[in-house]
């Protein structure tokens, strides 16, 4: 499932998508929390069964924040990545590989952007529904807005790096030629 958020008559979905890195590159994987009758639970993967997140909302909210820095890692860790190809090639050490690793970079970078956007948007309709509940701690889920929001920013800023790249390595190829 791709994040989203669904409120029904008697019980709320909310399903966070993250991402991570593994040895085979970019993963991803779901948080799925279900409110009813003013509670909060979990989905367990494992068992498929729904478990009460202690502490509720705020509880909720900690596992989020936590689940989003990680997130930013991963960003950080791409970011590294395109200030390693950028300096090669303004260096002009252009490795053969060059458009091999732009493409890896730019695909993962894409996929990022997207899932950010996604849940950006997911969140943002999650806190506007829940903005008038009377425990609801707003500013909790308000600061893991903002942190996905700082993610995403980064992810744009890649893209344009990428793409400023990729113009050019093709306008050195084309000065050779």
């Amino acid at each position: 499932h791709h994040s989203i958020y669904i409120r029904d008559a008697d019980h709320e979905i909310l399903i966070a998508r993250y991402f991570g890195l593994t040895a085979d590159g970019l993963s991803y994987g779901r948080d799925s929390h279900v409110i009813y009758a003013g509670k909060v639970y979990w989905l367990n993967q494992e068992s498929e069964e729904l478990e009460e997140v202690g502490d509720g909302y705020t509880g909720w909210a900690k596992k989020l924040d936590h689940i989003y820095s990680v997130n930013q890692t991963v960003v950080d860790t791409y970011l590294i990545a395109v200030d390693q190809l950028e300096d090669g090639l303004f260096a002009r050490k252009v490795s053969r590989i060059f458009m091999d690793m732009w493409f890896d970079l730019k695909q993962d970078v894409s996929k990022i952007e997207r899932h950010l956007q996604r849940i950006s948007r997911v969140l943002g309709d999650f806190n506007k529904k829940q903005s008038n509940a009377k425990d609801f701690p707003a500013y909790l889920f308000q600061d893991v807005s903002e942190d996905i929001q700082v993610a995403l920013s980064g992810t744009h800023v890649l893209v344009s790096r990428l793409d400023a790249l990729h113009h050019y390595y093709v306008s050195i190829k084309n000065d050779r030629l």
